[in-house]
Formats: structure tokens, sequence, C-alpha cells
């Protein structure tokens, strides 16, 4: 997304600059969540609750985003924003029922 955001820019019909910040966010959680992942003590994962909130708010984002570029982005751009916010909605209600578990 960092590297390719003028053509995503492009084919999704929204500014570069929204999708620099969206895979600004995309890099700091995945970076985030590798390092609670290498910091497993067993079965527990150190900060389960925040990846799942980070990841219900972010999914709450990529959504609003869509209403707010609704009518400018193309369906590629809105199934982008909306398929990401139901991918990491439904990891973020998974990692908060596993964190029960632990």
């Amino acid at each position: 997304m960092l590297s390719l955001r003028g053509w995503f820019a492009g084919l999704y019909q929204l500014p570069a600059a929204l999708l620099l910040v969206i895979g600004l966010f995309n890099l700091a959680y995945g970076s985030t969540s590798f390092t609670l992942a290498m910091a497993t003590q067993g079965n527990r994962v150190p900060g389960l609750k925040v990846i799942a909130f980070a990841n219900m708010v972010w999914a709450i984002c990529c959504l609003v985003l869509a209403t707010v570029w609704f009518r400018v982005a193309s369906p590629l751009g809105l199934l982008q924003l909306i398929g990401e916010a139901m991918f990491v909605g439904t990891l973020g209600v998974l990692e908060w029922r596993a964190k029960n578990l632990n």
C-alpha cells in the first residue's frame, strides 16, 4: 500500500494521502502485533486485549472511511475498505474471545 499508493489511488479513486495513512496504520499494527506475538508466554499473549480492541476500532474507522468516501471511491476502493473492516473486525472479535481463554 505504501509503495504503490499512487497506483492504488487511481484504482480506488481515493486520495493518495488517505492510502498513505491507511498503509502507515497497517504497518504500525503489523509491527506491534508481531512484537506481541514474539513475547508469547506459553499460550498467553500479553496485550491481546489491546490488539483485539485496536482491531475493532480500526474496523469502525474503515467503515467510517467507506461512508465518507462512498460517492467518490470506486467500487473496488469501497470493497477494500469494507473488506478490511470485516477482516479486522472478525479478527478483533476472535481475539477478544481468545483473551478469555488465557
